[in-house]
């Protein structure tokens, strides 16, 4: 093969250089913006440091030990957007009144670290002519779930019977002997505390005790101390179990151990009302009634006042003990010396619902008049009350003729979250129940979700920026919070002169795991939007999108904003017209910032914009003497507009020319040395 001379070489690899330099230039620019990071995904930088939510039950508060309710250390959501939802157990109407109880053979959720957990039973009754409620073996199982996503991360059976699961608690204690990672959950059930591997959902012991009662209210935890009750015994009465679990063999050699109490307490109807400042209260609902203080770890009482009325929910805070009683008020006693300190201001019109909210020096209570009521936590003076509506359905209409509150509202961040609901639902059960959200300090409310609660397995629970609440309606474990997005970013033409237009185009979708690839919607349609996908309502006829910010960065070191635009709120699309400004190569980028529903998200995608297209040649008609002559022929326009509808540039022209060049002067050297 003969080879080129040397003048011919260079002209065509200029020609090649000139004809692909355009196209290397954007090539090197999409790898340069292909390193440049994209918003991140929040995670924990949304809520701080992780969360807990480590107690809830049955009549008792949440969060600790105190049974406070009130998570100050998480943020919450402040719409009713669903991350996520877990199928807990099988919900929905019955097809006709059947009025059977809705008995929840769950535990409500608690939450530790990045997983919320919880504990499903599987009892069958024995129904003995000796006691009709007793329980026989019956596996349940523990179910812990990512925060984040809603997988199951495992489903791990226990090693024993259980029955009703009234509520579970747990311990972050790296010294732990029952846990590889220092985190326990106790379990009472059946004849048993389980203590549960909260890593891996193992039983790492089953402490069994001679019970003859039913099963086990909820637990609390208090510094290496476990503290329950079981239900009524033959005879009415109920015992209060102390037991120790900071150290032992536990699990290690044999998985049942007989249970050895450190103290134990016994009343007709008593109950644990929480646990602080190294007392152990206690309240004994039938008469003789009292409220009792002990010592946490030896059982001695420490003070004990007698009382004349009947008492329902409490809970533990501010160096008091909060309950409410039968006569329609609620009390504040002293948690050193039991003496009482007021009386609420105003009574309440029915029963008290199960325990209370106590944050930023109130008190928060629902009653059966359909009133969540909102103390001073100091003095007992009535700050605000909300009310749940008037009922016009059977049986509320006749029994309290609106909502009730029965479950304990749970806050965080400025926020009270609380459940309607009656005791014990009936199938079919009352349609108009709701999840409320209120704004702690005014009692406005911000949101609501149709949701469907009880005194059983449906307490919420607030962690990492996340509310889990239960739903009888449904049979769901939901998560409301914020969740991730995505944009999608196109244009019409990736090529283009200067001086023409492309359409940006693209769309902003949700990532929930609940409705993965719906459209993101505003703040103002979150609510009615979330009802339709999720809540059983129609379509709302006006649903708007979200703000998204166009831009562009050139690689002629050139940036700025486009144009904000809005998003169809029922597809989640966007759509501009934009003309370029310079001749370079671009990165536009559409960034959605987020709101109270969404992590921010961003997409991009790549244009180049060429020379600016040569003008069409003007050709003036030559003048003619005589109107009706025939005009003189002129050049047909053909050329240029299939120039024009191809798209070729001067370049192309120019590499055109070069190769012509080039062959030629490969000719012309071929001819001269068959000369020679």
């Amino acid at each position: 093969m003969k080879k080129l001379p040397k003048i011919a070489t260079i002209i065509l690899l200029l020609s090649i250089l000139e004809t692909t330099i355009y196209v290397g230039t954007a090539t090197s620019e999409v790898a340069k913006y292909a390193e440049r990071p994209s918003i991140p995904v929040p995670g924990w930088s949304r809520t701080g440091l992780p969360s807990n939510w480590l107690s809830t039950g049955f009549t008792s508060g949440g969060y600790n030990s105190s049974g406070g309710n009130f998570n100050p250390f998480s943020v919450a959501p402040n719409t009713p957007h669903i991350l996520w939802q877990h199928r807990k157990f099988m919900g929905g109407l019955a097809g006709g009144a059947t009025d059977a109880s809705i008995r929840c053979m769950s535990s409500p959720p608690i939450a530790i670290n990045d997983r919320v957990f919880y504990v499903y039973g599987q009892s069958r009754f024995n129904r003995t002519a000796g006691n009709p409620t007793q329980y026989a073996d019956g596996s349940g199982t523990i179910y812990a779930i990512d925060q984040f996503t809603g997988e199951v991360i495992y489903a791990e059976p226990i090693n024993g019977p259980t029955a009703f699961i009234w509520g579970i608690c747990a311990s972050i204690d790296t010294s732990s002997p029952t846990s590889s990672t220092g985190a326990t959950i106790y379990l009472p059930s059946a004849d048993s505390l389980y203590l549960i591997d909260a890593w891996n959902g193992r039983t790492a012991a089953r402490l069994q005790a001679n019970c003859t009662g039913q099963g086990y209210c909820a637990p609390y935890y208090y510094k290496n101390y476990v503290y329950f009750s079981n239900f009524d015994d033959a005879q009415g009465l109920r015992t209060i179990y102390c037991v120790y679990v900071g150290s032992g063999n536990y699990g290690i050699n044999s998985p049942t151990t007989k249970l050895s109490p450190t103290w134990t307490k016994q009343g007709r109807g008593i109950s644990v009302v929480g646990v602080m400042d190294d007392i152990a209260v206690m309240a004994t609902a039938v008469a003789p009634r009292n409220l009792m203080g002990l010592n946490y770890s030896t059982g001695e009482v420490l003070w004990e006042t007698p009382i004349d009325v009947a008492m329902y929910g409490g809970s533990l805070g501010n160096g008091k003990v909060y309950r409410s009683f039968a006569d329609g008020y609620i009390r504040a006693f002293d948690l050193q010396t039991g003496k009482e300190l007021w009386q609420s201001s105003e009574k309440a019109g029915q029963y008290w619902g199960y325990g209370f909210a106590l944050a930023y020096n109130k008190v928060y209570a629902g009653n059966y008049d359909g009133y969540l009521y909102c103390f001073e936590e100091s003095t007992g003076k009535l700050l605000w009350k909300y009310y749940s509506g008037d009922c016009s359905e059977e049986p509320y209409k006749s029994l309290y003729g609106t909502w009730p509150f029965h479950q304990a509202p749970v806050v965080a961040d400025g926020k009270v979250y609380v459940v309607t609901g009656d005791h014990t639902p009936k199938q079919v059960l009352m349609q108009g129940e709701r999840l409320i959200c209120l704004n702690a300090e005014t009692g406005e409310a911000l949101w609501d979700f149709p949701v469907a609660g009880s005194s059983e397995g449906t307490n919420c629970a607030i962690a990492n920026g996340l509310l889990f609440s239960p739903d009888y309606y449904t049979g769901f474990l939901r998560a409301f919070g914020k969740g991730p997005t995505k944009v999608d970013i196109v244009v019409s033409d990736t090529r283009v002169n200067k001086g023409d237009y492309t359409w940006i185009s693209g769309k902003v979708v949700d990532q929930s795991p609940a409705q993965k690839d719906t459209p993101c919607v505003s703040e103002e349609s979150m609510e009615s939007w979330m009802k339709y996908l999720h809540g059983g309502m129609p379509m709302p006829l006006q649903i708007s999108g979200v703000p998204v910010k166009l831009s562009f960065v050139g690689a002629d070191g050139s940036q700025g904003d486009i144009t904000t635009v809005t998003t169809d709120g029922y597809t989640g699309e966007f759509s501009f017209k934009w003309t370029p400004p310079n001749e370079t190569f671009y990165k536009i980028i559409a960034t959605f910032e987020g709101a109270e529903s969404y992590d921010p998200s961003s997409g991009s995608t790549y244009l180049s914009v060429g020379p600016a297209a040569s003008p069409t040649p003007s050709v003036t008609p030559a003048l003619t003497l005589t109107p009706t002559a025939t005009p003189t022929t002129t050049a047909s326009p053909s050329i240029v507009q299939t120039t024009l509808a191809t798209g070729i540039g001067t370049e192309v022209y120019i590499a055109i020319a070069l190769i012509v060049i080039i062959i030629t002067a490969s000719a012309v050297a071929l001819l001269q040395r068959k000369r020679k």
